[in-house]
């Protein structure tokens, strides 16, 4: 499980980028649109866009943490406060999205 002392289940790129190191376990759920991923995005990843969470949130799986991301980590955050009043639990919100990953953690990713 990650521990976070902050409240609103919030990652750092930092974070996620030592999970990586740590090959730890974990779903990567991009909450943006279709036109979104042909910028950039994060190799196996599960795309399910934020107006679709409310239908497909059930398919989620509820043994394993998930963070979820959008560009900012606007919609994501959103997203991340509908799970856990869903009764998800291990939902993580990745803060400022993949913007912050391509601006500090992957300098060649595309921006937008």
């Amino acid at each position: 499980m990650f521990h976070t002392t902050n409240p609103a289940s919030e990652l750092s790129v930092f974070d996620l980028l030592k999970l990586r190191k740590q090959k730890a376990s974990y779903l990567l759920l991009d909450v943006r649109e279709s036109d979104e991923l042909l910028i950039s995005n994060f190799p196996n990843s599960l795309h399910i866009p934020m107006h679709q969470i409310p239908a497909k949130w059930q398919d989620l799986p509820r043994n394993q943490q998930i963070i979820v991301f959008c560009h900012y980590g606007t919609r994501s955050r959103i997203v991340v406060e509908f799970l856990k009043q869903q009764g998800l639990e291990n939902v993580f919100n990745l803060s400022e999205g993949i913007d912050a990953w391509a601006r500090d953690i992957e300098p060649e990713m595309e921006r937008y």
